[in-house]
């Protein structure tokens, strides 16, 4: 029984060898050789037997589980039932078939034409899952072309956004700078420019102090008068280049030295300059005074 089992579901073929003639010769045929072979090997009567009977016998749940894409869809499940059998086999449009109780009867020639019909429809889908791979493979290939660039755009917008950035504050920061270098530059041409002026009114009043503090002696003067010249010497800014600072500084000890000459001179001679310089401021006034007296007597 298991060696019949396994032949039955197998499907073995049995193979007769025939010889086309007695020589062993190549591209020759003896026809009557031949007959007689296919008469005592009784393939004549096997070939008459498959045309007049039903060579396959096949079970309705295993004819409906090999068949059933020819007539239904294939997310369908169909049950082994007889009128499946019948539905599939009315859709392959075949004839001379019987259905028994539990089995299909056909000839050679319906497996054959069964299973090219289930070739045609197997090749059908093939195609259209290829077509339908093809299209999802597409799509996603186009999500992802559209991501990769969508990602490549922000890359690029957030590095053109650091670079504008960076330059901004590059031309930000040579602005400022540009600004301090200009601002220190009309400060320092305004404090050279004021810088004489500060100096003879400092002098002038410097001047003044040590005339009024100098009534004394020659010699209390000469030790007053470092003091008063540290305290009232104008302060010279740090900015000021080498050359304005010793011009400057040439003056102010010219000027230092002509005061304490003027101090080392005696009393008698600073109440005579004294009075000549009053002498002199007075005159206009009394030459004013005659003109206008002159003018009224008139």
């Amino acid at each position: 029984m298991d060696l019949l089992s396994k032949m039955v579901v197998g499907q073995p073929h049995f193979i007769r060898c025939i010889k086309p003639n007695d020589d062993r010769e190549a591209l020759t045929f003896s026809h009557e050789r031949v007959l007689l072979q296919l008469r005592y090997t009784g393939i004549l009567e096997t070939v008459k037997i498959r045309q007049k009977g039903y060579s396959h016998r096949i079970l309705f749940e295993e004819f409906v589980k090999r068949y059933y894409y020819l007539a239904f869809k294939a997310h369908e499940s169909p049950l082994g039932s007889r009128e499946n059998c019948l539905t599939i086999l009315e859709k392959a449009k075949l004839e001379n078939w019987i259905l028994g109780k539990t089995k299909v009867f056909l000839k050679y020639y319906h497996i054959e034409q069964l299973n090219l019909f289930l070739r045609e429809v197997i090749g059908r889908v093939v195609v259209m899952q290829a077509y339908i791979k093809g299209w999802l493979g597409a799509r996603r290939y186009k999500k992802a072309k559209e991501k990769r660039e969508n990602s490549a755009v922000t890359i690029q917008s957030a590095w053109r956004g650091y670079e504008a950035r960076r330059k901004y504050k590059e031309i930000r920061n040579r602005r400022n700078n540009a600004a301090i270098h200009i601002q220190a530059a009309f400060r320092g041409y305004i404090v050279r420019k004021n810088y004489p002026r500060l100096k003879k009114s400092t002098g002038c009043v410097a001047d003044s102090q040590h005339m009024s503090s100098c009534s004394t002696s020659d010699v209390d003067c000469e030790e007053h008068w470092p003091q008063t010249s540290n305290q009232s010497s104008p302060a010279v800014p740090d900015f000021l280049d080498k050359q304005t600072k010793k011009k400057d500084w040439d003056e102010i000890s010219a000027s230092s030295f002509t005061v304490k000459n003027t101090l080392k001179m005696s009393d008698s001679q600073l109440i005579s300059q004294s009075q000549s310089i009053t002498d002199h401021q007075s005159s206009p006034l009394r030459h004013s005074k005659k003109g206008g007296k002159e003018n009224r007597e008139q």
